[in-house]
């Protein structure tokens, strides 16, 4: 049995192509969600996505090189995370999670001093710039 978890999927709207927008549409008449779009950026909440994700509209946005963000709260024990897909940047949708154990921060402190936890903050929590929207002027 999946479990589910809520999860917010954003990407630039401008790059939605009809063929994702089609999936999008599917999954919004057969889930509880919300969506929107705010500053070019469309987001996708739902409350309950199996296993916090949405794997179609996902495989579709990396097969089309659509930039995305996908949150997946903390829930069953498990983490808080994101992934993070940039093409050119990221070759497939790269996990972070929100979460860091305080034995492992005092361990590379102790062991390799700040330039330790430096280098693993950098390898396992990086930063992604954020998504781009496109505003359309508005013509009056």
């Amino acid at each position: 049995m999946a479990d589910y978890y809520e999860a917010t999927l954003s990407g630039p709207a401008h790059l939605i192509t009809p063929e994702i927008k089609a999936l999008i549409d599917e999954y919004i008449q057969e889930h509880e969600t919300e969506d929107s779009v705010v500053d070019g950026i469309f987001t996708l909440v739902a409350p309950e996505a199996r296993y916090g994700e949405f794997e179609e509209i996902e495989e579709a946005l990396v097969k089309a090189e659509i930039p995305f963000d996908r949150e997946t709260v903390a829930d069953y024990g498990e983490p808080a995370f994101t992934m993070y897909f940039r093409p050119g940047i990221t070759p497939t949708p790269q996990y972070v999670c929100d979460v860091i154990d305080v034995g492992e921060v005092k361990g590379l402190l102790k062991t390799g001093g700040l330039e330790a936890l430096q280098e693993k903050l950098a390898q396992d929590y990086p930063e992604f710039l954020p998504l781009e929207g496109k505003n359309e002027a508005v013509v009056p």
